[in-house]
């Protein structure tokens, strides 16, 4: 049976806590429907945080923050030109 094939292969979870967009901690083009989501960083609920079309964004949090969320600091790989998968060139992004 095909449903009982997928469920082996299949999470289905909190996008509050395993998937939440960059966007609620600056601002999402719809409202925030959960208040506490306003905790940013400090939710203890986030466990995942994604980035999608924000790369700038994604660099400010986990590079340009007190807090080392890469584990090899500013200049460490994940924050460094050769980490990112964007490079910059006259304010456009190219992928």
């Amino acid at each position: 049976d095909a449903s009982s094939e997928m469920r082996a292969h299949v999470l289905l979870a909190s996008g509050i806590r395993y998937n939440r967009g960059g966007c609620t901690l600056r601002h999402c083009g719809q409202p925030i429907s959960d208040e506490n989501l306003k905790l940013g960083l400090d939710d203890p609920r986030l466990e995942i945080l994604h980035f999608m079309g924000d790369h700038t964004l994604a660099d400010q949090v986990l590079c340009d923050r007190p807090v080392d969320f890469t584990g090899e600091d500013a200049n460490g790989y994940g924050c460094s030109l050769d980490g990112s998968s964007v490079l910059l060139n006259d304010n456009h992004a190219y992928f």
